[in-house]
């Protein structure tokens, strides 16, 4: 008799099965851009812990062996984008090692022990039936379950307080669902576990859980200046011109490919970044002159000129010079920033709007750069002037001749930003010499 219930459990399972099969196959059909196939699982699970407890109140001391099997099957629909749609169905089978019947004759009276369900005639412990999406979005991957599903389907990392190995073992599906986002080097996941349905005897109960975590990549950025000087030393010519810009691109793509080694072999994030050195201009150039002399458009001047710009004195429109510059902040993917010298625009606005169009169409990262000075003393707000005196460069008021520093404020670009503060004497030289670009 129990095994005649047994066989017609058996067949309804695989009844089931096969209408759902076939059902998601004649509907796939229509779908003439996406390909069908057939799809299967099977997950086998093993158990061995010997919980020897001395005298615990809360479990007892037994040893738990046992094994599991999970198969289903079902149908796989891939779209043309990637997209994988997939509608399984299986069921799922446990048997605790030497947990068989004992003889009624060996008992003292009926109990759960003495019932022949046992005796591997009750092994199916539930039907498992699901619908999963995996889709990937750019470096994204998207996954979600929902049904009665495996719990191992859920990645993340619990602890044992919330997910015992007991736990992961006997009750090993989900019923619920799952949304998971996966990238590189993160993980996230959400869940719902509903483990009970509202009763007489009984209260709803269900579980929400998430977990999540992210590996940031260590990188490091490797700044480099004077590319202008670096390539007149070695061929004599100039950014501006054809041989120093292949000059200059061929030392910039040599710089990437060792920072593309350098990442392969100790997975840091190395990078190549356009530094404007700030103040630190002023100290290079010095360092330079020390080590090499002064040479000619070389190390001639108080300051370096920035990354991989034109140098400040060059005579070359806004679009030709961000034209030329964008080729060499592309090969700065640690940063780098471009700039176009400009007088007062307020009356030519149309002029503004076309260098801002340029720059959205060709450079990543580019402004202009105009002045605003104000002097304390006589209220001139046009441009203070640099001049030399006594061999140090000074502000100056050209309309009281105030020299006054604190009396006076001078607003320019730094690098990148516009500082307001006063620089020292190299960077100073450099704000004099700069040329309008417009």
């Amino acid at each position: 008799m129990l095994l005649s219930r047994y066989k017609m459990k058996l067949l309804k399972y695989i009844s089931f099965l096969s209408v759902l099969l076939l059902s998601v196959q004649a509907h796939s059909k229509t779908k003439d851009h996406a390909k069908v196939s057939f799809a299967y699982d099977v997950d086998f699970q093993m158990q061995f812990d010997n919980r020897e407890f001395y005298r615990s109140a809360f479990t007892p001391s037994m040893t738990v062996f046992g094994a599991r099997l999970t198969p289903s099957f079902g149908l796989a629909v891939r779209q043309k984008d990637g997209t994988v749609h997939k509608l399984m169905a299986g069921i799922d089978v446990m048997k605790d090692f030497g947990n068989s019947p004992v003889s009624p004759g060996r008992a003292d009276a009926e109990s759960p022990e003495t019932d022949q369900r046992l005796s591997n005639l009750n092994l199916f412990r539930e039907i498992t039936m699901y619908y999963s999406l995996e889709r990937q979005m750019g470096k994204t991957g998207l996954s979600l379950a929902a049904g009665i599903f495996p719990r191992r389907l859920s990645e993340g990392n619990y602890s044992r307080a919330f997910f015992s190995d007991s736990l992961r073992f006997y009750d090993n599906n989900l019923e619920g669902l799952l949304l998971k986002f996966t990238r590189e080097k993160a993980y996230f996941e959400v869940g719902c576990d509903w483990m009970g349905q509202y009763g007489q005897t009984r209260r709803e109960k269900f579980m929400i859980y998430t977990s999540g975590e992210g590996k940031v990549l260590p990188f490091l950025s490797l700044g480099y200046a004077g590319l202008w000087e670096c390539v007149y030393a070695l061929n004599g010519k100039k950014l501006t011109e054809k041989e120093g810009e292949e000059l200059g691109l061929v030392i910039m793509k040599k710089l990437n490919e060792y920072t593309a080694k350098w990442k392969a072999a100790e997975d840091i994030d190395y990078s190549i970044y356009g530094t404007p050195i700030e103040s630190t201009t002023y100290r290079f150039a010095k360092c330079l002159q020390k080590r090499f002399g002064i040479v000619k458009d070389v190390t001639d001047r108080n300051y370096i000129t920035n990354s991989y710009h034109v140098h400040v004195t060059e005579p070359i429109g806004a679009f030709d010079k961000l034209a030329l510059e964008a080729k060499f902040q592309a090969l700065s993917p640690g940063g780098a920033i471009s700039y176009v010298e400009v007088p007062n625009m307020e009356n030519n606005i149309d002029a503004v709007i076309s260098v801002m169009q340029f720059i959205y169409e060709n450079i990543m990262y580019a402004e202009l750069n105009t002045k605003s000075d104000f002097c304390q003393e006589c209220g001139y707000d046009g441009e203070i002037l640099i001049e030399e005196e006594d061999g140090k460069l000074i502000w100056k008021c050209p309309k009281c001749g105030n020299t006054d520093q604190n009396k006076m404020n001078v607003a320019r670009r730094t690098c990148g930003y516009i500082g307001t503060q006063y620089w020292n004497q190299g960077r100073t030289q450099e704000i004099k010499d700069r040329v309008l670009h417009l």
